[in-house]
């Protein structure tokens, strides 16, 4: 079974490489932790400012034309929203984004109808394909059997 995950996976990633995109850049848009735009939130939106925000993908919920994804960094969680609409190539990254994945979301920040902080994607890249098991230790999340590129993020 784990074999056949990690089939599927490498798979996305040639379609990703395919696709003339770098699964493993060297430089990440990213303006802030994602605690800061938490904190900054009720500026940001009356700034109606474009924020960038990378980390990685921990859940992802989708609805037909809308995907709900949590990206947590170092400091914090906050919920991207894609929509077929509003996201460039939102079907391509809806077919090669897994759980484990690092990606780097780019729009406003806005409330949910629920309440929820959120930021309504724009531009979605990824900066590291994940093809391997990861769990959870705390904040922490330990990656084994394989390892991974490091990434500036600027």
């Amino acid at each position: 079974m784990l074999d056949d995950i990690i089939k599927e996976r490498r798979k996305k990633l040639e379609a990703i490489k395919n696709a003339g995109i770098d699964p493993y850049p060297a430089r990440v848009a990213r303006d802030f932790p994602i605690t800061h735009a938490i904190e900054h939130f009720e500026t940001l939106v009356a700034e109606k400012k474009v924020v960038s925000l990378a980390g990685r993908l921990t859940a992802v919920r989708g609805q037909g034309k809308i995907i709900f994804a949590d990206i947590e960094d170092e400091s914090g969680k906050i919920q991207a929203v894609l929509k077929d609409d509003i996201t460039k190539d939102f079907d391509f990254w809806w077919s090669v984004l897994d759980l484990g994945d690092f990606i780097s979301v780019t729009g406003p920040l806005f409330l949910t109808q629920r309440g929820e902080r959120a930021l309504k994607c724009k531009l979605s890249r990824l900066y590291l394909k994940h093809y391997c098991r990861f769990r959870a230790n705390g904040m922490a999340l330990r990656m084994w059997k394989c390892g991974f590129a490091n990434a500036t993020l600027t």
